[in-house]
């Protein structure tokens, strides 16, 4: 007589699925642990929590491990498949590479023992470029018209994603890619001049140097920051620095490049956690050095106000030199406290788009 199975000790025979992650906060004091564990049916737990103690990237990490497995054994899961963004937890736990660090030592250990209570457990390491990080709130983008434009506000509204958009002509909103853009673009004049040449032949020297130096606000270069060790110039090899030549008279075999290259990734998150902890303090320096030299200026809805000319925003140059630089009056029509404000035409009361407050100054009838 051949037993059937019914649907319930089916369903026990399938893997659940959890997924994990965990991070530090910037300032180390704390951090968060985020777990998913989806059953076989396709129904899924949420699960997240605050670390409320000092932790590093890689500590945050394992809690979520240790958090996931532990509410899959209260829940009686017997076969699990198990997947993370951690390379390191991942790697550590399938005996790929070693612990290194003390403080991660009692992790493994916790880890290993829950990891046994299960009939079948799997792990999967997925780069964090494809992990599971949801749907976002909201996106601050400028005006550009990739970014403003009908198949773009159709795609947020069918997420129930808000679209905040920076003032016109005004840079600090806009922020990091122009700030990346000049420096190319000096870099690439320089090399232009002084080897001629299209500029698209230098472009990818020109990438080259701007990712292999560190920047002021980080203290890192953006190379090391990705591979987690810097790179070595040809000019390195030509004539040997320090840590060129400490390379050169080390013996090396696969299990030695191994562990070398083991201790760079381990170091990789703490370099990042330090990155943006130094960008954090410089971002603070440059607004408080900006703020020192701005004219505060409030307003509020009602308010006349004139406006300053396009062709002075824009810093071009203008239909004559008596052309007036102030336009109006406006009305204001929104207020907000982050500085910008919507104007509206006293004529036809038709609204202008955002613009900052620094543009602006009270219409004095």
């Amino acid at each position: 007589m051949v037993g059937m199975l019914t649907d319930e000790e089916t369903e026990d025979q399938q893997p659940w699925t959890l997924f994990f992650d965990g991070s530090a906060t910037s300032n180390g004091g704390g951090g968060g642990a985020g777990v998913v564990l989806t059953d076989p049916a396709g129904n899924t737990k949420a699960l997240s929590f605050k670390l409320n103690f000092p932790c590093t990237n890689n500590t945050a990490e394992y809690e979520a491990f240790i958090i996931g497995m532990s509410t899959a054994v209260e829940m009686g899961v017997k076969n699990i498949n198990i997947i993370g963004d951690s390379n390191l937890v991942i790697n550590q736990m399938r005996g790929d590479f070693a612990v290194k660090e003390a403080a991660l030592a009692p992790y493994r250990t916790i880890a290993e023992e829950l990891m046994g209570t299960f009939d079948q457990a799997t792990l999967k390491h997925i780069p964090g470029s494809t992990n599971r990080h949801g749907i976002p709130y909201k996106i601050i983008t400028d005006n550009g018209t990739p970014f403003v434009n009908q198949e773009v506000s159709k795609m947020l509204k069918g997420y129930g994603i808000k679209h905040r958009k920076s003032s016109p002509y005004y840079p600090q909103g806009n922020g990091q890619a122009e700030a990346t853009n000049k420096t190319l673009l000096r870099i690439l004049s320089k090399m232009v001049f002084e080897y001629e040449q299209g500029w698209s032949t230098h472009l990818p020297d020109a990438l080259w140097a701007y990712r292999t130096s560190p920047r002021t606000a980080t203290g890192f270069s953006p190379y090391s920051l990705v591979y987690g060790s810097e790179a070595i110039s040809p000019v390195e090899l030509a004539v040997p620095t320090a840590r060129v030549l400490t390379v050169n008279d080390t013996e090396w075999d696969a299990k030695s490049c191994s562990d070398w290259r083991l201790i760079d990734l381990e170091a990789a998150d703490e370099q990042r956690q330090q990155a943006e902890e130094k960008m954090a303090a410089y971002h603070k320096r440059v607004t408080q050095a900006y703020n020192r030299t701005v004219k505060k200026r409030n307003f509020k809805e009602g308010d006349l106000v004139l406006r300053m000319v396009d062709w002075v925003r824009k810093q071009v140059s203008g239909p004559s030199k008596f052309a007036p630089q102030w336009e109006g009056p406006f009305i204001i029509k929104e207020s907000h406290s982050s500085g910008y404000y919507v104007l509206a035409s006293i004529i036809d009361g038709i609204p202008t788009s955002p613009i900052n407050g620094k543009w602006l100054k009270l219409y004095c009838c």
